[in-house]
């Protein structure tokens, strides 16, 4: 029988503390992204390419303590899409030289896809590129 006794030590405290805290922090950061999804479109709008905006920066006593300018710039994420099965992605690498995986079953990695697509190697009817507006805070 293993038996354990419970002791409140400071480490302990300290890290059942910093557990909660990193669970409060979780849930504020969801909260914080579905905010930004939901703005994007509209400052996209508005920025219409660039825009510069001061940001004055405050001390802890609500005291101006400087301001900064940042740059608000639009941006894409390209995202690849396989159109094909496994097989005829195979069967394109082996008839032109490109790398696949050999192991059983054969197969072409999502990596090494996405790279032969971005070399212009592999045909244009295997894949979709998705291209998703951005906003950029610099």
């Amino acid at each position: 029988m293993v038996s354990s006794t419970l002791r409140s030590t400071k480490n302990l405290t300290h890290f059942v503390r910093l557990s909660d805290e990193a669970k409060t922090l979780a849930t504020r950061l969801k909260d914080v992204e579905r905010e930004l999804t939901a703005l994007t479109p509209e400052i996209l709008q508005t920025i219409q390419g660039s825009r510069a905006v001061k940001i004055d920066d405050f001390d802890e006593n609500g005291i101006k303590t400087g301001s900064q300018i940042r740059l608000i710039t639009e941006g894409a994420t390209e995202s690849i899409k396989r159109t094909c099965d496994d097989e005829t992605a195979v069967q394109f690498c082996k008839a032109n030289g490109l790398k696949f995986s050999t192991r059983s079953p054969e197969f072409v990695a999502p990596a090494t896809f996405s790279s032969l697509v971005r070399s212009s190697q592999m045909h244009i009817d295997y894949y979709s590129i998705d291209v998703t507006r951005i906003v950029v805070v610099t």
